[in-house]
């Protein structure tokens, strides 16, 4: 059996890919990273139990770095339901529960494009 190579195309000083998302839950829209900001992206799924602390211990950490620049954005990526706006809505219902007075931007991809771009590339599977 042939073993395979197995190297990110993702490391540290790549320039970031794309933000690719279909809608935002909460927060303001962002298309682009902010030169002078440190973004932190936070892949996320509502079967996933320590998650939600994780998201929550994440938001704490943009409200008290917030001055240095630090930003945190929520990912639901790959959330499966019958439909989009079945999965939206179940994504919706677990950002009110775990962070129901988030300042947060939280994005919502259902077509699995940020992991796709974030996660394979950088060999982060779950």
């Amino acid at each position: 059996m042939e073993k395979k190579n197995m190297t990110s195309s993702l490391n540290s000083g790549s320039p970031a890919p794309l933000i690719d998302v279909q809608h935002w839950l909460r927060g303001d829209p962002l298309s682009n990273f902010q030169p002078g900001k440190i973004y932190i992206l936070e892949f996320f799924s509502t079967t996933c139990g320590p998650c939600g602390p994780a998201l929550s211990d994440a938001a704490q950490l943009q409200e008290e770095y917030s001055d240095m620049g630090v930003e945190v954005i929520g990912v639901a990526a790959n959330k499966e339901a019958a439909t989009a706006d079945e999965a939206r809505a179940q994504v919706d219902a677990w950002v009110t529960k775990w962070l129901p007075n988030t300042n947060i931007r939280i994005a919502f991809d259902h077509s699995g494009e940020m992991a796709k771009h974030w996660l394979e590339a950088s060999l982060t599977f779950h």
